[in-house]
């Protein structure tokens, strides 16, 4: 299968696709060696051989790279997956020459720190007996052990092995056992030492161990005492007065003193009496601080503190402003912002609003909420944003729930202190609503708000309104894409190979479709009102032909214009839904999937006389449900039964199989042969969503809309599922998008939604298959299809969902490549809670859901001379963190909650975050 020649040796080596490999002399003309699985090779199976220096590197199917030493010549090791990915630590310790990684759920890699090579692992099961394989923290001790903290179960034992030293050859188990119920730390997430012992941050406190007395060999650890917050510390500590029992980092800082950090503020610990001496907690739960600076003084207003402030030159802070001071009436602090004169700043909050002069420290305006003597009217609610235009000052209502109407942005005319007519938000766009963000950008401010919701779920998305501040009226509001959902990307026309009349087509979600030339990739056409959300695309004797939720849509390529749509009774059999949801060309005719359960149907168009036959599902032939996916395979055209109901007695999901060439051999061709069930096989799941399948090697796989099941294979050569491809193996945990998996020649791929999303690739060869891969994970995967490139490569359909990001990706040799076919940024619902703007170009960030308080995405828009915005591109955080952002030259900074601080660079669109 493969030969490589190395220089320094003059060795040839020849790979054998089933017989490991031989090493030929080029100086005697013998073979002077083979290697196979019976001389200690990992595997016969060559794919590719390369060499460097003496050495040679073979790429094999099940058990990674494999390495010859040609010198000796001896096998040295191969190189493997350990089979963990993602983790979210592995914790790291070096002794001298060798390197400890901790692999949570595997056990502690030893690895040879000069040569790299992996010198062992250390798993419950090897004959070292490391006490637990879920490692979360690894430490050299003061006298040279290892000290390995692990996450174990709570059992009461007297040592229950979450902490364990390594002296080298034996390990100790250290106590564990605290009087009273369920105080026993059982996770270890950090573990220190010093002369005095060992130190260990717990689930249950910052805890401490004596050494043995070294003068005494039957002598052990002591534990001494775990400091916590629910006392019965163990030593007469008590624990009071820690910030949390969850402790997170230990350090000796001192004789006799300990530093803990815990989720929720840190501590100082002095050992020798068991007291906690110092607590630092952050104070506010908010998780949001508002900031203004005035001259050298800081000033942050929080919602139970009132107004702290820092003196940026000498480095302290000054006495707070709070309820106490006659500065404030309440210490919730909501909003801070510069007054209109020099020194002056506006805080509001529960007490309503004050003007304080910041240079003497006095109050000179106090406005309670409700009516004010010689004064505005201001809400009965706390103000979220205040802004200040002109003479105006705009206040929005602080959130409550989301069924809370929160609409009215109340206007202040600051010239006479009184109040003018409210902005009704809501009544702009019809509905009672919540007001999520408001900022002044250009001459208008900006309101961004959404439905209230209620028994029957979310409302309406919403959108961001625009306010007019010169002329006193509304502009038009901000076009929204919505929840994208899935994005289905397909060639049409002549296109392997590759012609002029090719084109891509690309639906996202449930309006936008649009239209592309491949050979240069540029737009032909974009709907915006299209009947959405596009399930199925193919080519049908001479139309383009699109499964939609209102009947199958038509195109004409000839004459470049729409048909009128097949609808029941029109074009379709009368009998048939509005709803379909697969469609694809089997030979000569046309198969597609309409309606569900009860009304669901399984239908065929003839090629050959243009007559539709219709099966109705949940039936001895198809199992209730609905099609999610259609394949050809072995001359059996395959219908992915999809099917998820609440009650667990519900029958139905499975395989649906129509046998066109007497697979059975029964002597009938074209009729239904039993489908595939979770009842009448040993298949994993019932709720298929996805199929592909591998006609030379009779392999049809399955995909299913469930977590943690994998991707089952069932083998039409012995007519039985081989072993499953599971999480174990590599494959995402994650539910299979409908349609979305692909067999192309030896590389399955499979696209996976909710979670975290992204796509599996496998490569297979046979009944055989290597470790998966998960790559582009953080979104969702949609349609996959083989794109008609030089060089091999696929289009990926990509949803954002409500990020506002969407995308075609592309994938080839050199990686996933994001939005390598296409893009679609817009501004996907209301949900927007910051909107900041240089004057040419727009900056909000987007949150998920009518329940947020933070964002996962930046958006970039241009402001074009109507005041519309075309959005451009956006940033993602990966996760809903995003607090505020401020534009500093060229670059977007995000504060966050629990990420830290995140900088988007403008000009490279690139992201980089800043460890919290």
């Amino acid at each position: 299968t493969s030969l490589a020649f190395d220089s320094n040796t003059a060795t040839l080596v020849i790979g054998h696709s089933d017989a490991g490999i031989s090493l030929y002399s080029t100086d005697s003309n013998n073979v002077i060696g083979t290697f196979s699985e019976s001389e200690g090779l990992d595997s016969d199976r060559i794919r590719d051989i390369a060499t460097r220096f003496g050495i040679a590197y073979i790429a094999t199917e099940d058990a990674g790279v494999m390495r010859i030493d040609l010198s000796t010549p001896e096998i040295i090791g191969s190189w493997q997956s350990l089979g963990v990915d993602n983790l979210d630590t592995a914790p790291v310790a070096v002794d001298g020459e060798v390197i400890y990684l901790g692999l949570p759920g595997l056990g502690i890699l030893l690895i040879d720190r000069l040569t790299s090579d992996i010198v062992d692992l250390w798993t419950p099961d090897d004959p070292n007996g490391i006490p637990d394989e879920d490692v979360n923290t690894l430490a050299l001790d003061f006298f040279g052990g290892l000290l390995v903290g692990s996450e174990v179960q709570n059992t009461g034992a007297n040592s229950n092995g979450g902490l364990a030293r390594w002296d080298g050859s034996n390990w100790q188990l250290l106590p564990t056992s605290i009087p009273g119920w369920n105080n026993d730390p059982f996770e270890f997430y950090d573990v220190s030492s010093d002369a005095n012992g060992v130190y260990a941050g717990t689930n249950r406190g910052a805890c401490m161990w004596n050494w043995p007395d070294p003068n005494n060999p039957q002598s052990q650890f002591t534990l001494e005492d775990c400091w916590t917050t629910g006392g019965n510390g163990g030593g007469g500590g008590g624990g009071d007065g820690m910030p949390s029992r969850f402790v997170i980092a230990v350090d000796p800082i001192g004789p006799d003193l300990l530093y803990a950090g815990t989720t929720e503020g840190a501590a100082v610990i002095n050992t020798s009496n068991g007291t906690v001496v110092e607590v630092w907690t952050a104070g506010d739960d908010t998780e949001r601080a508002r900031a203004h600076k005035y001259l050298d003084t800081l000033y942050l207003g929080f919602e139970n503190l009132g107004i702290a402030r820092f003196n940026l030159t000498s480095g302290n802070w000054l006495p707070s402003w709070d309820g106490s001071q006659g500065i404030l009436e309440d210490d919730d602090v909501t909003v801070l912002i510069e007054g209109r004169e020099e020194g002056t700043m506006w805080a509001g909050g529960d007490f309503g609003l004050t003007l304080i002069d910041l240079v003497n420290g006095t109050v000179l305006v106090q406005w309670d909420r409700g009516n004010n003597q010689d004064g505005p009217t201001l809400p009965n609610y706390s103000p979220a944003e205040i802004l200040i235009v002109d003479n105006l000052m705009y206040y929005s209502p602080q959130r409550a729930n989301p069924w809370n109407t929160r609409d009215e942005v109340s206007r202040i005319n600051l010239d006479n202190n009184t109040s003018l007519p409210s902005i009704d938000a809501g009544a702009r766009l019809g509905f009672n609503g919540v007001v999520h963000g408001m900022n002044q950008i250009g001459d208008e401010v900006w309101i961004s708000v959404v439905e209230t919701s209620g028994w029957g779920g979310s409302g309406d998305p919403g959108t961001i309104l625009r306010w007019n501040t010169t002329s006193g009226d509304w502009e038009d509001d901000l076009q929204t894409i919505g929840d994208v959902g899935r994005v289905n990307a397909q060639y049409l026309g002549d296109c392997f190979p590759l012609n002029a009349s090719c084109e891509l087509w690309v639906a996202y979600g449930e309006d936008i479709l649009r239209r592309f030339s491949v050979p240069n990739m540029t737009l032909l056409n974009q709907w915006d009102d299209v009947d959405g959300r596009i399930r199925g695309m193919v080519e049908f004797q001479g139309e383009y032909l699109f499964a939609s939720m209102n009947g199958v849509l038509r195109w004409d390529p000839i004459n470049q214009t729409w048909l009128s749509s097949w609808l029941p009774g029109d074009g379709l059999p009368q009998d048939s839904e509005l709803d379909f949801y697969s469609m694809k060309v089997v030979g000569n005719d046309l198969w597609a999937a309409s309606g569900y359960g009860d009304d669901g149907h399984v239908m065929r168009l003839s090629g050959n006389n243009s007559n539709w036959t219709v099966w109705d599902v949940d039936t001895n032939d198809i199992p209730d449900g609905y099609g999610a996916d259609i394949v050809l395979c072995q001359d059996i055209v395959h219908i992915a039964v999809g099917f998820s109901a609440w009650q667990w007695w519900a029958v139905g999901g499975g395989i649906a199989r129509f046998d066109l060439s007497d697979h059975d051999g029964d002597g009938v061709t074209e009729e239904w042969i039993t489908p595939i069930t979770e009842d009448n096989s040993n298949m994993v799941d019932r709720d298929a969503r996805a199929l592909a399948c591998d006609e030379q090697n009779e392999i049809l796989y399955v995909g299913f809309d469930t977590d943690n099941v994998g991707i089952d294979r069932f083998d039409y050569s012995s007519n039985n599922f081989l072993d499953t491809l599971t999480p174990e193996m590599g494959v995402s945990e994650d539910p299979v998008f409908p349609g979305g998996m692909l067999f192309d020649e030896d590389l399955l791929l499979v696209a996976h939604f909710d979670g975290e999303g992204g796509i599996t690739r496998v490569l297979t060869s046979g009944t055989s298959a290597t470790s998966g891969q998960v790559i582009g994970q953080g979104m969702d995967s949609c349609s996959i299809v083989r794109a008609p490139t030089a060089a091999r490569s696929y289009a990926i359909g990509r949803s954002g969902d409500l990020s506002g990001i969407n995308r075609v990706d592309r994938l080839d040799a050199t990686g996933l490549i994001e939005g390598g076919f296409d893009e679609l940024v817009g501004l996907p619902s209301g949900v927007v809670h910051e909107m900041i703007s240089n004057g040419t170009h727009v900056w909000v960030t987007v949150g998920s859901s009518e329940y947020s308080y933070l964002a996962s995405t930046v958006l970039q828009g241009e402001i074009l001379d109507n005041g519309s915005v075309f959005w451009q591109y956006g940033f993602e955080a990966f996760t809903e963190s995003i607090n505020e952002i401020l534009l500093v030259d060229e670059e977007i900074w995000a504060s966050t909650v629990g990420n830290g601080l995140l900088s988007f660079n403008l000009t490279q669109r690139s992201f980089q975050p800043t460890p919290p």
